[in-house]
């Protein structure tokens, strides 16, 4: 079910395309619930799991107390307000950036600058699911990261969300929201859709183009492993936009799409 993406193979072909790693000062890429939704986890430094191959630990996400951050920092609140001014696109989502709740992760640094590291997610039931990828913004407020699927960070443009359309728009004809989609896979048996791992774990980045399955059109659901020094991608789930509950793998032998019962 797995699928390891060959991060020498994708970084040339990022390359080949023009794109171009930051230094922390240029456009390239690197990378407490209250009443706005913001909850406080542990720093991914302490996360742990018995991977090796060079991946180092797969990232746990876990409550903490506090945000903390350098003196005359902007303050986390401020930094998901940056985060929300970024066009979905750019971001891995599928619904604008404001329609998720936010997760601070910790304060890190990169390229010897301290970074809010933030996960988005939604809520089902009392279960998180996770979207889109992991996001840093700098904590003197100028720079916004998303980590990308050569687990590099890139820099994501700012006050870019205006031409976000509504999901109702993006996605005319469709019955559910990418964000119900999200729910239905994750209420699947675990074992059936045989991810390995607490669904809680990944992290799910969902396609703004709606795929055609066996004749039914669908949202492309990829799930994704975040390790502290790679990234691992699966192979994608497809949920059909019609609400009534379908999920659908593709047979990695004959190649035929099969449902999830």
């Amino acid at each position: 079910m797995k699928k390891r993406i060959a991060l020498l193979v994708l970084a040339m072909a990022m390359v080949l395309c023009g794109c171009s790693q930051s230094s922390g000062n240029s456009s390239g890429e690197t990378t407490a619930n209250s009443e706005d939704g913001i909850e406080i986890v542990v720093d991914p430094d302490t996360a742990n799991n018995d991977q090796d191959q060079g991946e180092g630990s797969l990232i746990e996400r876990k409550k903490q107390q506090e945000v903390s951050a350098p003196e005359k920092s902007i303050s986390f609140e401020e930094a998901c307000e940056l985060l929300d001014s970024c066009d979905m696109e750019s971001l891995y989502l599928p619904q604008p950036a404001k329609d998720y709740k936010k997760e601070y992760f910790g304060t890190v640094k990169h390229d010897h600058m301290d970074f809010y590291s933030i996960y988005l997610y939604i809520e089902n039931g009392k279960e998180k699911i996770y979207v889109g990828t992991n996001y840093i913004v700098s904590c003197d407020g100028k720079y916004v990261m998303k980590k990308t699927w050569t687990a590099e960070y890139y820099n994501v443009e700012t006050k870019t969300a205006s031409a976000d359309l509504a999901p109702e728009e993006l996605y005319q004809g469709a019955k559910i929201m990418p964000n119900d989609a999200l729910k239905i896979l994750c209420d699947k048996d675990g074992t059936k859709l045989k991810l390995g791992e607490d669904t809680s774990i990944y992290t799910f980045e969902v396609s703004t183009k709606v795929v055609d399955v066996d004749s039914f059109e669908c949202y492309k659901i990829t799930p994704k492993l975040d390790f502290t020094n790679n990234l691992e991608i699966l192979e994608p789930f497809y949920v059909n936009i019609d609400g009534t509950g379908e999920v659908y793998v593709k047979d990695s032998a004959s190649k035929e799409y099969q449902a999830v019962k």
